[in-house]
Parts: C-alpha cells; structure tokens; sequence
C-alpha cells in the first residue's frame, strides 16, 4: 500500500522545503510547519527553521512524517523546480549532497504519474486505463532495491508529485483503485509507451529478459 520513491531533484548542497498540515521529526518527535531549510555539514545534515533560524534537528539523516491524512510538502530546487508532495519524506546526507525519498500511499503516488504520462484532458476512460498499468508497475517494483522502490523518471514511471487542480486523473485513480492485471494469479509489470511506431516489439529484441505476455501485435 506504499512505494519508495527516489526523487531526482535532490542534488543541491542545500534544500529548501515547505510544510502545510502536520507533519513532525520522526527522530525527535519535533513539530515542522512552514519553510524548513537542509544543508550539509559536520558530516551529515542539519535542519533549520527559516522563520525562526532555530536548528530543529542534526543527524545523518531525517524523516519528515506526516501525521494526519492531509498535508504536503514542496522541495525546492535549483535542478527541478518546485514540486509539490503526498506522504512523508527521508532525506539522507550523502557525499556533496542528499538522497531523498518519497513515502507514499500507492494511489497517492499515481495521482502524480497518470498526470505526467498523459494529460488531466485527455478522456477519463484512457485515464484510468493509464492508472491500471501504472499501479501495476509501481506493484511489481515493490522490494526492488533495499532503500527505495521506483525513481521519478522514465526510467521507471514519471513522477512529479500532486497537483489538487487535476480532477480527472485523481478521479481515475480513485475509480481504479485495487485494480492490476494478472496473468497466472501474479501481478505483471505493466509496459506501456506514447509510441511504437504501429507494432510492438517481442521484449527480448530490446531488453535483455524475455516475458510471455508482452507479444508482437499491429496496432
């Protein structure tokens, strides 16, 4: 019911984040609302209130946990803007800079793929076929690596946090909730792409493994 997501945009020196709802310190048990400044140093991370300047935490690494089912968190960056996310947040020094990772309910998570590998325009029916293939994907990477799950970029699945304003892919995520599909009683990883040229391809001619439910097929 929650995915690890590696987020691309966390390879400033310093990292600016901003706090609505309720959300506390896992390792101390302090409460963080408002502009809460990272950056390095003595050899891992401090955390700083931008209002106030005081230091709420020091340590190798921080959980910000949210502590009630609303509340988000925007990470601002000079490498990827300022996107705006569900669920908690682990940030971890790491050399000249920090890994972040994205906590977060697996229709959450979806709220802000489905938006990126299309469009909140596009036709609801599409919509939420587009979410039965990403939640698929997202549920096979489960456990794929020890300290996340899925990286925010094609590699994986585009993910760009939540937007409020795209009705109409929440509402395909909400209406599609619990769905996959299955082949033999297992979940399956499932591919998809904006183009194939009129045909898809046999996995084993572009990757190296081979799987019995992805077939060559005009479209």
């Amino acid at each position: 019911s929650t995915v690890r997501v590696k987020l691309s945009n966390a390879n400033d020196g310093t990292i600016n984040l901003r706090f609505t709802g309720d959300y506390t310190i896992e390792q101390n048990g302090a409460t963080v609302t408002g502009d809460v400044l990272l950056s390095l140093g003595c050899g891992g991370l401090q955390v700083s209130s931008q209002g106030s300047g005081a230091q709420l935490y020091a340590g190798k690494s921080v959980r910000f946990k949210r502590t009630a089912s609303s509340g988000t968190f925007r990470m601002y960056t000079t490498s990827n803007g300022n996107n705006q996310y569900l669920g908690d947040l682990l940030v971890t020094a790491e050399g000249n800079g920090f890994t972040a990772i994205n906590y977060i309910p697996l229709d959450h998570y979806l709220y802000g793929v489905v938006a990126y590998e299309m469009n909140d325009s596009w036709p609801l029916e599409a919509l939420k076929a587009q979410a039965v293939a990403a939640r698929g994907y997202a549920a096979d990477c489960v456990g794929r690596y020890s300290t996340y799950d899925l990286l925010d970029t094609p590699q994986d699945q585009v993910y760009k946090g939540y937007k409020s304003e795209y009705k109409n892919v929440k509402a395909a995520v909400d209406a599609t909730t619990g769905q996959v599909m299955t082949k033999d009683g297992k979940i399956i990883r499932a591919y998809y792409g904006a183009s194939n040229g009129g045909q898809t391809e046999l996995t084993p001619n572009a990757w190296t493994n081979a799987t019995s439910y992805c077939v060559m097929k005009d479209d």
